[in-house]
């Protein structure tokens, strides 16, 4: 009888830990994706990709929120949020790619050493955690993507956007030391 209960309770286990496996997965699956894509774009844009994608992503930003006709290129999608969503990506990436291409050609850097998966994975995940930070406090994605309550606990506090925001600077000027 008590080998029956131990095994009971050690299948009980088991599933238990699959399925929060499953939705820890799941609550960041949003996450695991973006950091993907990130280190494959920086595997294939080197050591001046990283600094020039880590910049641009700032300036980015910076510039669609500083765009003077975001409202009026927004209001042009105000009855469609999934036209209203494109043209907020449209906007983002072309306000990105631009400084990207322009910090890559003239980005010189010499200070990152050999770059190894362990920095890239640290510096692809802080960029997408920059993103997302911002897509809950500059972007208006919350009105159309449900983000999960475990992400809503990281990003969805004021009080961390400013740490989630500078944390690539701080891993490029520590790497740089």
């Amino acid at each position: 009888m008590d080998s029956n209960l131990s095994f009971e309770a050690a299948g009980e286990l088991f599933q238990a830990t699959t399925a929060n496996a499953g939705n820890f997965v799941n609550d960041f699956l949003l996450i695991i994706i973006l950091v993907g894509l990130m280190l494959f774009f920086m595997f294939r844009s080197g050591r001046r990709g990283v600094v020039a994608l880590t910049m641009a992503v700032y300036i980015g930003i910076s510039l669609y929120e500083l765009f003077p006709f975001k409202e009026m290129v927004l209001e042009a999608a105000a009855d469609s949020p999934m036209a209203n969503l494109a043209l907020m990506a449209i906007m983002l990436i072309a306000l990105t790619t631009f400084p990207y291409i322009v910090l890559k050609r003239v980005v010189v850097t010499d200070f990152l050493g050999r770059l190894g998966i362990v920095f890239l994975l640290i510096v692809s995940f802080l960029l997408t955690a920059t993103l997302l930070a911002s897509a809950y406090h500059i972007l208006p994605i919350r009105e159309f993507y449900a983000f999960t309550p475990a992400l809503d606990a990281l990003f969805a506090p004021k009080e961390f956007f400013f740490w989630w925001f500078i944390s690539p600077l701080v891993a490029l000027f520590e790497m740089a030391k």
